[in-house]
């Protein structure tokens, strides 16, 4: 049997389990500068800043689980940021849709224009990414709407400096909007207020999860505005971060800087994230999720939305063949940290999850589905052949996501549908890499 390395990139660690967690509300292990407003459900308390430590002070109702920051040390990993390497600069003047894995640089030209971006599945990786040189705006009124997935971008900077009176006819707001679960991943990011009619910053102000949006500031975060912001957020900075608006500006959620945080009466309302996997670079497990709502629906529960359901993903996971009970150190119980493992038995649990989402009880369907379940079988068979590990049994993936009377039944009518059909089995011709749905050039040949 041939042996084969497995070269692990960072898309790939993005299934690996790890313990960062988001600090609590505002947050700086070198210095934190300005003057910060903290606000709880009772009060809005005034809270002086001085070398990273908070002062809470307030005669109505001791502020609870906002001021443990001064003692937060830790810093999230090091991203490895993803370039994009089209070069090519788009003009936008009118509401536009970006597709691609790769866009270039976007100047907008004209006010109250509304660009949606959305980070297509590419076979280069195992999560949703969309690379992006950069995002201009000088008109102040642009609407950026990140439909999900992990965005990377060079810089995004916005400004008024073509605002032309009169004003008030003018929408006067830069808008972000996460529909779903985003995370942007900004090398710098940019906003000033030149004219003095206030510029309006919202950030996922109106999502009633507070969090959908994730802001991962690589180098320089800025917003200096004579305005308000406002939003749902949680912003990490690997280096400084400084906010400069309104004091009428509220964001839920918390904010961190890796270097010095200025925050000139930016009011923070701490949110405790419920999904911590959201707040991490390296993206740890969503939590089980109750049974009860879980089988409530055929479909289940998929708070991150990747086609699996949460307890199928976390039991993948936290798989250990039966060997481990007596062998620990056996190799193969090393499986939930190996990329191919973990990539097959996603393919297979997807597929599963797609029959329970589409097969409709017609003999044409479960025809059109079978072909989606024919290929997971053949590319478990590709590394049971060319690999030095035993694949997941499919049979425990059924198990797993064919877990209730509802969900067992529709797969028996399924396979009720195809047992009149004759289907052939994987020998090694059939088992390659066309059926994985996944870069399998991730393998290399040792």
């Amino acid at each position: 049997m041939k042996k084969l390395l497995i070269t692990i990139t960072s898309t790939i660690l993005l299934f690996g389990a790890c313990d960062s967690k988001f600090p609590d509300a505002l947050s700086s292990p070198e210095k934190i500068k300005g003057y910060a407003l903290l606000k709880n459900s009772d009060d809005t308390l005034s809270s002086p800043v001085i070398e990273g430590k908070f002062i809470c002070k307030t005669s109505i109702n001791p502020l609870k689980n906002l001021c443990k920051s001064e003692n937060y040390n830790n810093k999230l990993p090091v991203v490895d940021f993803k370039l994009s390497n089209i070069n090519n600069t788009l003009y936008v003047d009118k509401d536009i849709e970006f597709n691609s894995s790769n866009v270039g640089e976007i100047i907008i030209t004209k006010p109250n224009v509304t660009i949606t971006l959305k980070a297509p599945y590419t076979d280069n990786s195992l999560t949703n990414i969309q690379k992006i040189k950069s995002i201009t705006d000088n008109t102040g009124s642009v609407t950026l709407i990140f439909k999900g997935g992990d965005y990377y971008i060079e810089s995004i900077n916005i400004n008024d400096e073509n605002r032309k009176p009169p004003f008030k006819t003018s929408k006067t707001s830069f808008t972000i909007q996460t529909p779903n679960n985003s995370r942007l991943f900004v090398k710098n990011f940019e906003i000033k207020n030149y004219k003095p009619i206030p510029l309006n910053i919202s950030l996922n102000e109106n999502n009633n999860n507070p969090n959908a949006l994730l802001i991962y500031s690589i180098d320089n975060f800025n917003i200096i505005t004579k305005g308000k912001v406002k939003g749902n957020l949680y912003l990490y900075g690997y280096e400084n971060i400084y906010l400069k608006a309104n004091p009428e500006s509220l964001i839920k959620g918390a904010i961190h800087s890796d270097k010095e945080l200025s925050d000139y009466r930016v009011r923070v309302e701490y949110v405790k994230p419920e999904n911590m996997y959201k707040l991490i670079v390296c993206n740890t497990l969503p939590p089980m999720p109750d049974e009860k709502k879980n089988n409530e629906t055929l479909l289940g529960i998929d708070s991150n939305n990747n086609g699996i359901r949460d307890d199928v993903e976390i039991k993948i996971l936290n798989f250990k063949p039966s060997i481990c009970r007596f062998r620990p150190d056996a190799k193969r119980c090393n499986l939930s940290h190996n990329p191919a493992f973990i990539a097959v038995s996603f393919q297979m649990a997807k597929a599963f999850q797609k029959i329970l989402k589409e097969f409709d009880g017609s003999e044409e369907k479960a025809y059109e589905l079978e072909k989606v379940t024919s290929r997971l079988v053949y590319c478990n068979e590709y590394f049971w052949n060319y690999w030095e590990y035993d694949p997941i049994s499919i049979k425990y993936i059924e198990n797993i996501v064919f877990n209730n009377n509802n969900r067992k039944q529709l797969y028996y009518e399924f396979n009720k549908q195809l047992s009149r059909g004759v289907f052939s089995s994987p020998n090694d011709s059939d088992s390659n890499p066309f059926y994985c749905d996944f870069n399998t050039s991730l393998v290399k040949e040792k």
